[in-house]
């Protein structure tokens, strides 16, 4: 037992609760310390633990420990990291172990309305996780660590079942690292008393320093309550005898908050904070709902200010004792609107290699340190030949006793002036007035625009260890990390190209089936091909380039693109036994259709492969819905994978052409599941109420009877919960270019434009402002995991159009003869112009009340 707790450190760190030592009364502890110890691998990289014992031990302790239920401990959660890094190092695909680091939302609701966050109501869907599904999650008991903000934004706290999660945490997970991200308003009496001695930390956002900056930066939150409860938190730690939660404060700094940045330390050592996360403020998305920063107020846009606030920020913290997570960095490089690492003169090499060599953190590209730049010469990149430098030594152990001791006997700030990234990737922290002479990249060149090479150098902070090291990068994420949206959709990474397949929250007994997400399919494959030659493009990519650098964009975005279809190839290949029909055995894009009387022409009804429409009726969660309706044909193309999809399909249309066309279509695919039903009028629908599990909407019907009557005569034969897909609905922009090219309907889109947004009947429009409206009144919320689409003239994504968005103004505009004419021979004016949208909703249920967009969360303003 000795020799396992000098072995594994980690026993000693996991888990809220005291440590009195194991019970060898479970056998699975006694199994624990019974299973040999010793080193057969120590390490395949920078960060995996080392291993030891067998991996077949390690594997059949943890099946053991399921089938057999074991209890919670520490011993446990050992076992699984030991078995999931032997399957990292393996390389196992169907693994046996559970992820290592475990992150779900309790909710997305936030009481908080912060003007640097993208926390905006067309965001949120006030879901909560359910007792229920946490009663499922037996599992949690093998996680080493655990964040209820790991699945995106809100405050766990202001889940209305908090106290009953977290007491079931502790009865479920006793050992769990549990931390959390929160804004500490919502710390009540009877929350305090149950996180303190369990939640291991928690990462307080307080943004400010002074209660007028808090309170307008915050709002509705106030500054004598946020006081008042961490107050009442260190006096419960005090009297429970415990250093648990630690505390950490987040600070987003921001040109308005940056003056009284060095008055935080004082203020953090008197609440008993250990440690202040600094982070540049990152301007949100635009909101039409609510008034945001934006790049005017970024600390970039006064680099001398904030150089003065750091430096005394860094004094502050070394005074108050207070650890500075991150270095802040100096004025030079906050001029260049960059954050790099550099190591001290002494330890520069003479010529550095540029794909092998030190890389900045940050920046994205390579910081080359030339023998004749360094010595006052050129530091043009057609210098002299580089050479590979001699990488630095990393003493962890010297770096582990300085993180654990704060200060020595002088008072010193070691935590502040060691602060891990820097050390352990061998680049002591700069102090100011020594700085070396420095090459720092400034960006790409305007004449490497095009300079592939340029563009792609550099590497992601998590990897500058292996870099230094010359090794390769080998990421153990897909055997270590889960995180679960509020949606349930999964990533093993922060930065991963796309969401995993959905979580369906098994309990322990499920959780390894193939049908399920940790086993999924696509899963097998990315921990099988990790490290090979065979690797997803984008982890491949992560690993040789810098992700964050914008100058990697195109890279980045290719890498994207590359491994979406090899996850949509699977999934594709998982799905071939359940469509129904002969698709497969044609090449649709060949497919051709003669139409008409006896001017008979051919139509080539899919302009895409198969993959593509298997893949929107996927994405719209229409895959085996059950009973589905698609109301209006369109170009027919969709049809024939609305119904090999398993479902129970009817086709309704009031046109006998388009019929004929889709019938035919599906008659040479040999898809026969579809009852067709020829509408003699498109309303009102000749289906009883709650018939249908799902409806496909022809985007036209919203036009031709109005989007307020369709959408309420949907919502009529929609069951509760079911599913509407609109597919290309007319926006403003279709009104325009009917008057420009003069159609039929010019006269009517001009009336139209006239009467605005609000007009709901016959030839009404909707728009990606007053979508979320426009469904609220018929009983529908947004699907938020599938945001709105729109088509704009020019492609021209969210360029605002010359010609304006409000529907009355642009109808002026086109009442002009001049106006109207000039943009019948140059249409730029309307770019930018939404000319349709596509979007997905769920029919509300029965028990909930309507909700507008401003829904405000389920807490009360007492508690704020």
């Amino acid at each position: 037992m000795n020799a396992w707790s000098a072995a594994i450190p980690e026993l000693g760190a996991i888990g809220g609760a005291a440590f009195a030592g194991p019970s060898l009364q479970d056998p699975f502890v006694r199994r624990f310390y019974e299973t040999p110890s010793d080193a057969t691998v120590i390490r395949r990289g920078a960060n995996i633990p080392t291993l030891r014992g067998r991996y077949e031990d390690w594997r059949s302790f943890i099946e053991d420990a399921v089938r057999e239920n074991a209890a919670p401990s520490r011993e446990l959660i050992a076992a699984n990291e030991m078995l999931a890094a032997w399957e990292a190092h393996l390389r196992v695909d169907r693994v046996s172990s559970f992820p290592v680091t475990v992150g779900f939302s309790f909710t997305d609701i936030c009481n908080a309305r912060c003007v640097f966050c993208a926390y905006v109501p067309e965001r949120v869907v006030e879901e909560k996780v359910s007792l229920e599904r946490l009663e499922r999650a037996d599992w949690l008991r093998f996680c080493k660590n655990y964040t209820p903000n790991g699945g995106g934004l809100g405050e766990p706290f202001a889940h209305p079942n908090v106290l009953e999660i977290i007491k079931l945490f502790r009865q479920k997970a006793p050992y769990l690292n549990f931390g959390s991200i929160t804004n500490a308003s919502l710390l009540r009496d009877r929350l305090i008393d149950e996180i303190v001695g369990y939640v291991t930390y928690l990462y307080v956002s307080i943004n400010s320093a002074r209660k007028e900056t808090y309170e307008k930066t915050m709002s509705p939150l106030q500054w004598d309550k946020l006081i008042d409860n961490l107050t009442r938190l260190k006096a419960a730690k005090e009297r429970a005898g415990t250093a648990l939660p630690r505390l950490r404060c987040g600070y987003v700094v921001h040109t308005n908050n940056l003056d009284e940045l060095p008055e935080a330390p004082a203020l953090l050592a008197s609440l008993g904070f250990t440690d202040i996360n600094v982070n540049f403020m990152t301007p949100p998305p635009h909101s039409e709902s609510r008034k945001l920063y934006t790049d005017a107020e970024s600390v970039y846009r006064s680099p001398e200010k904030a150089d003065a606030a750091f430096r005394k920020l860094e004094a502050a913290c070394a005074k108050h004792n207070i650890l500075l997570v991150k270095p802040l960095p100096s004025l030079d490089l906050l001029r260049r609107g960059v954050q790099v690492a550099v190591p001290e003169a002494a330890s520069l090499p003479r010529e550095v290699n540029r794909t092998t060599g030190f890389f900045g953190i940050s920046t994205g590209r390579t910081i080359e340190w030339i023998k004749g730049a360094i010595e006052g010469g050129s530091n043009s990149k057609s210098g002299a030949a580089a050479q590979t430098a001699t990488p630095p030594v990393y003493d962890f152990a010297t770096y582990n006793a300085l993180h654990r001791r704060n200060s020595d006997a002088a008072g010193t700030n070691k935590a502040a002036l060691f602060n891990p990234f820097r050390f352990l990737f061998g680049l002591p922290r700069l102090r100011r007035g020594t700085e070396p002479p420095l090459i720092i990249d400034e960006g790409i060149p305007k004449e490497l625009a095009n300079d592939v090479e340029a563009q792609s150098d550099g590497i992601s902070y998590e990897w500058v260890r292996f870099a230094a090291r010359k090794q390769k990068a080998f990421c153990w994420a897909p055997w270590r990390m889960l995180k679960i949206d509020i949606f349930d959709r999964t990533l093993i990474c922060c930065n991963f190209f796309g969401k995993l397949p959905e979580f369906e929250w098994p309990t322990a007994q499920d959780f390894h089936r193939e049908t399920g997400m940790w086993n999924h399919p696509f899963m097998q494959h990315l921990r099988r091909t990790m490290d090979t030659a065979e690797e997803l493009a984008y982890c491949t990519f992560c690993k040789t380039s810098d992700k964050r650098h914008m100058g990697n964009t195109p890279a980045k975005t290719k890498a994207k693109l590359d491994s979406l279809k090899v996850y949509n190839d699977i999934l594709n290949e998982m799905n071939r036994t359940r469509f129904t029909g002969e698709i497969d055995a044609r090449d649709i894009q060949t497919l051709s259709i003669s139409i008409g009387g006896k001017k008979r022409r051919q139509i080539a009804p899919f302009s895409r492969d198969k993959n593509f429409y298997r893949n929107l009726v996927r994405r719209q969660r229409f895959v085996e819905l059950g009973r589905i309706v698609q109301l209006g044909v369109g170009s027919g193309s969709i049809t024939p994978f609305l119904a090999e999809a398993g479902n129970a399909l009817t086709l309704a249309d009031p046109s006998d052409k388009r019929f004929a066309l889709v019938r035919s279509v599906c008659d040479q695919l040999g898809v026969d599941n579809i009852d067709y039903l020829k509408l003699d009028a498109p309303l009102p629908l000749p289906f009883e109420d709650a018939r249908f599990d799902g409806v496909w909407l022809e985007g036209k019907w919203l036009r031709w009877q109005g989007r307020q009557a369709t959408l309420l005569e949907i919502a009529r034969i929609l069951r509760p919960g079911g599913r509407l897909h609109v597919s290309q609905a007319p926006c403003v922009g279709d009104l325009v270019d009917n008057i420009i090219t003069g159609a039929a309907s010019a006269d009517s889109a001009l009336s139209v434009l006239r009467l605005g947004s609000d007009f709901a009947g016959p030839g009404s429009f909707v728009s990606m402002a007053n979508v979320l409206d426009v469904l609220d009144v018929a009983g529908f919320d947004s699907d938020k995991t599938l945001p709105p689409q729109a088509v704009r003239f020019g492609g021209a994504g969210g360029t605002a159009p010359a010609i304006g968005g409000d529907p009355s103004a642009i109808a002026a505009l086109l009442d002009d003869p001049d106006y109207l004419a000039r943009l019948r021979t140059d249409r730029k004016d309307i770019f930018g112009l939404e000319r349709f949208i596509s979007f997905t909703a769920v029919r509300r249920l029965a028990s909930q009340q309507t909700r507008g967009p401003t829904a405000r969360a389920d807490v009360s303003t007492d508690d704020f």
